[in-house]
């Protein structure tokens, strides 16, 4: 009950407004939302009372929506710096099509004109635009669930990368909130 009257108080409420047959509720920090953009995904972060939505999709790919609760998750994160996986793989692309451009230039005289030179030419510097763009280390918080496991992460990147930190704080605030109503 002393944990109860606690988060009444936090939330300035009095114990004679709480209809007795509703669930209480704590108040959670400031609903918020946060958006990540990368070159192949893009998630949309939505705070709700007892946890997280994550909204996205893949580039010409699959949407996706889950929730994530916030009594699942522990309130100490990680903090790491990874590329895209993309870069290991325009990486790969760009070794292999500058070796088929220079066997393909070597083994026939080209004409530069020649369609199938130009086309030869392209596929690694396309390639090397793309690593270009996704070379970038990108900052991410991971949550992990009791079990160790990551199920949750954030990235810092896209247009709402500059309250990036704060809303890390609020999705770990409301996770002690959601741990102390447990008990």
């Amino acid at each position: 009950m002393r944990k109860l009257d606690r988060l009444l108080t936090e939330v300035q409420c009095p114990l004679y407004l709480v209809p007795s047959r509703f669930e209480i509720q704590p108040h959670r920090i400031n609903m918020d939302s946060y958006r990540e953009a990368r070159i192949e995904v893009s998630r949309t972060f939505t705070l709700e009372p007892d946890g997280v939505v994550v909204e996205g999709g893949y580039q010409f790919g699959t949407q996706f929506k889950s929730k994530i609760r916030f009594d699942q998750l522990d309130p100490s994160f990680n903090t790491v710096k990874i590329r895209a996986k993309l870069f290991s793989q325009a990486l790969i692309g760009t070794v292999f099509f500058i070796i088929v451009a220079i066997v393909v230039g070597y083994f026939r005289k080209v004409n530069l004109d020649d369609f199938w030179f130009l086309l030869a030419a392209m596929l690694p510097l396309s390639t090397i635009v793309i690593c270009l763009c996704s070379c970038k280390r990108i900052e991410y918080a991971q949550f992990k669930n009791e079990t160790g496991i990551v199920i949750l992460d954030l990235g810092k990147t896209g247009p709402d990368k500059a309250s990036f930190e704060k809303f890390v704080k609020q999705i770990q605030d409301n996770i002690l909130l959601a741990k102390n109503a447990d008990d």
